[in-house]
């Protein structure tokens, strides 16, 4: 195998793992509909690592920088629309408990 090839390949696989290391996340999240737990602030910093890494893979013209940084991205993005989405929920649902408790 050729060298260039073999670390592409190194670097795909590590994209692969830190990319959908969102999904358990995002898929409890849809299950559960509640998204209390989740970090708003761990995921935009994520998430602006993921976009300089994006711009540097441009640079060096890294294909697998490149695509697992998008995917990556893209992962964050969900988590922020399920905190959005089942936020609402969250809120609505405290003062009809509260009220229905006195």
């Amino acid at each position: 195998m050729d060298e260039a090839l073999a670390w592409t390949l190194v670097g795909f696989t590590a994209g692969f793992f830190t990319s959908v290391g969102a999904i358990p996340q995002i898929w409890k999240g849809i299950k559960t509909k509640k998204m209390d737990d989740l970090s708003v602030p761990m995921v935009v910093l994520y998430s602006c690592g993921a976009a300089l890494w994006f711009v540097y893979g441009l640079y060096l013209k890294s294909w697998p920088m490149i695509i697992v940084n998008i995917i990556f991205i893209i992962g964050q993005m969900v988590l922020v629309y399920l905190k959005m989405k089942y936020r609402h929920k969250e809120e609505v649902s405290e003062p009809i408990t509260d009220a229905v408790k006195q």
